[in-house]
This record gives structure tokens, sequence and C-alpha cells, in this order.
């Protein structure tokens, strides 16, 4: 089996899920699947649930807030803690089946991951590995590489009413 690229990307909600979807799916098709998540501290609702279908879940162990929040010196260690999270990843490719960076495009956007290193790195990926980059914003690199691309476009979201993220629906 010849493995493609996923992105799932746009101002809408459901990457994250259509992603955890994808996971679900592979596992009831005994594949292996690594769930790699970035600015997240492992307290959303699906990684609990793909641990227990045998899906691997790494997040941040220390979760230092918004890119934008950060100093500089939390900036470069963040930088190099995901480069570090990225290169294991690929590293491990034999061991997997699938992997997905959830949230992945912040991180690119924010120049804290280089979206080059990770298209080189997708390029020369073993034949067989399927990966999907979640977020808003791909860069070009990273859309020249995709054999997927789809795009979730908010139409209406209870977050203009005022209503923050809701245990179990966003969280």
């Amino acid at each position: 089996m010849s493995g493609c690229v996923h992105i799932y990307c746009g101002n809408g909600k459901g990457k994250t899920t259509a992603a955890t979807g994808l996971a679900v799916r592979a596992r009831g098709n005994n594949m292996r699947v690594l769930f790699v998540q970035f600015a997240k501290a492992g307290t959303s609702g699906e990684v609990e649930m793909l641990k227990r279908i045998g899906a691997e879940v790494r997040y941040d162990n220390i979760l230092r807030g918004w890119y934008k929040n950060l100093t500089q010196q939390q900036q470069a260690e963040t930088a190099a803690e995901y480069k570090e999270k990225i290169a294991t990843a690929f590293k491990e490719a034999q061991n997997w089946d699938l992997i997905i960076f959830d949230e992945i495009m912040a991180a690119c956007s924010n120049g804290v991951v280089s979206a080059e290193y990770l298209a080189e790195l997708i390029k020369t990926r073993p034949e067989h590995l399927e990966v999907v980059l979640t977020g808003r914003n791909p860069p070009e690199c990273l859309i020249e590489v995709a054999d997927y691309i789809s795009e979730i476009k908010e139409i209406r979201h209870p977050y203009n009413k005022g209503i923050c993220a809701r245990k179990g629906i966003e969280l």
C-alpha cells in the first residue's frame, strides 16, 4: 500500500475531529497509529479514547500558551521541542502506518516549526506511511506535497455568540 499525505485545514470546527475519525478507522483495520498534538496538553476528549483503541498519542509536556505570547526563550525552547518531536516521529516511521500531526499548521504559521523542514521529511518518508496535517493556513510547501486537501469552512460557530469551547464537543 502506498501512503498519501492529507491536509485538513480551514477556519471551521472539525479538523482534529476528522483526523481522529481517520485514526479510529485505521485502528479498526489494524493499522499502527501515532497521533502527535501540537499546542495541546493532552486533555481533550479524543486523547484517552485513542489510547484505549491502541493508538499512541504524544502531546505537549509543558504547554506554554499561544505562540504570540511566548518570550523569545520560550519560543526557542518550543521550536527545539517540536523539531525533536517531528524528527522522532519520522525516525520511527517504520513502526507506524499513519502519523497525524494535529495543529501543526499553527506551529508552522508562527515560525515555531519550519514548514520546509517538515515538507522535506514528508518527501523522504517510507512509501507505506500515511501522514495527516491539521490546522489553519497550510504553507504552500506543504500544499505541494499533499495528496488530499480538505478545507473545513466556518459558516457559523457558537464562539461568535460568546459560547466557549464545550467539553465533549470542542474539548
